[in-house]
């Protein structure tokens, strides 16, 4: 007779053996790397990627701020000639650097001249700047803010300013007559510009910003020359057009998060903001200055503004910035224990040595025409 079937009981796990455990534990390790790996070099690509995209948009708008500000250096509307200049030349206020009348000036950092070389590593002390016209000094307003190894250059133009004219020529010789308050503070400089374009003045504004005129006056600084009631140069009718003079200074400070910074700052009198920051991270300007032969247009050489023998000669202008990632994005093409390195970069004939970091760095280059000094 034959025994029903009958399943084998099953046997009990007893769990891993200590062969097994050990290639399992060796498995996710190798699996864990590889994934902190792939995670490490993604953020690390991110990262990099991020502070590239960052510096190409603040080059961006770096270049093309100053390419826009220096192409429009020395612009005085219509005017034929230079307007004749009211101001008092022996006020304190007073800077041939900014009234006059050419449309550029600039400073030459020490050790940074074409063919020198230069260590871009002192981002604290005072610069040491020098200049072509009889070794002019840096303007007041920017002592103690410019860091060291990095030019300086300054913009004069006009803007027209929103004001309407009516009743003019008027009575008074040193007064031009608005239709209603002109909205312009006392001790700004003024440039008026007669309806023919043949004559103007350039005068600093006495009267408040409520005042339905633009009067030359005293009792401002740098002033307008004595004795004041000379009149203006020019007469002026209600289709004259009126500008204010705008003196504006480039160059490297360092700003709010302590990295250096592009700057721009208002060097004509009445200004109310100061310093501003432009853009962040940039660590380093270089500035060369196309000149002509004498009453020429046609730019003959390049040179440093410590070598420029008349800035009225001056027809273009090169600019070089040299911009910082935020942090050090590139340790990840170090090994390890390996120390960052110092890289060099020619800006405009100058070897500038960076920081031994591992920040990403890029070089911006423009070359502008003064289109009011080539026409």
């Amino acid at each position: 007779m034959n025994r029903p079937f009958q399943p084998r009981p099953k046997s009990k796990q007893r769990g891993l053996s200590l062969v097994e455990l050990m290639i399992a534990l060796v498995l996710g390790l190798v699996l864990s790397a590889g994934v902190f790996q792939v995670f490490t070099n993604s953020s690390q690509t991110y990262q990099l990627s991020d502070s590239l995209s960052n510096m190409q948009e603040n080059v961006r708008f770096a270049v093309g701020r100053l390419q826009y500000e220096t192409r429009m250096a020395g612009y005085k509307g219509c005017l034929i000639g230079q307007p004749f200049n009211n101001l008092d030349t022996g006020g304190t206020g007073y800077d041939a650097s900014i009234y006059g009348g050419q449309p550029v000036a600039g400073w030459e950092a020490a050790g940074t001249d074409l063919e020198d070389e230069y260590t871009n590593d002192d981002f604290a002390s005072a610069a040491n700047l020098t200049q072509a016209s009889a070794g002019a000094l840096l303007p007041a307003a920017l002592n103690g803010s410019v860091l060291p190894g990095s030019d300086v250059i300054v913009v004069n133009n006009a803007s027209v300013a929103n004001v309407t004219l009516t009743g003019n020529p008027g009575a008074n010789a040193n007064t031009i007559v608005t239709a209603g308050n002109t909205g312009i503070p006392a001790g700004k400089i003024i440039m008026a510009v007669t309806s023919d374009c043949s004559g103007g003045d350039i005068f600093q504004k006495t009267n408040a910003a409520n005042s339905v005129s633009l009067t030359k006056g005293s009792g401002q600084d740098p002033g307008n020359q004595t004795p004041v009631n000379n009149g203006f140069n020019a007469t002026y009718d209600d289709q004259a057009t009126i500008y204010e003079f705008t003196s504006t200074a480039f160059f490297i400070g360092t700003g709010v998060s302590g990295d250096p910074s592009l700057f721009m700052r208002r060097l004509d009198a009445g200004d109310p903001f100061g310093n501003v920051e432009l853009v962040e991270g940039v660590e380093n300007m270089q500035v060369l200055y196309g000149v002509t032969n004498p009453g020429g247009e046609t730019v003959v050489n390049y040179v440093s503004a410590d070598t420029v023998a008349d800035w009225a000669d001056v027809a273009s202008v090169r600019i070089a910035l040299l911009l910082r990632s935020d942090d050090g994005v590139q340790d990840g093409g170090r090994e390890a224990g390996e120390a960052p390195v110092a890289r060099v970069y020619n800006l405009l004939g100058t070897q500038i040595t960076t920081e031994a970091d591992d920040r990403a760095r890029m070089v911006g280059n423009l070359t502008v025409g003064i289109r009011n000094r080539l026409e």
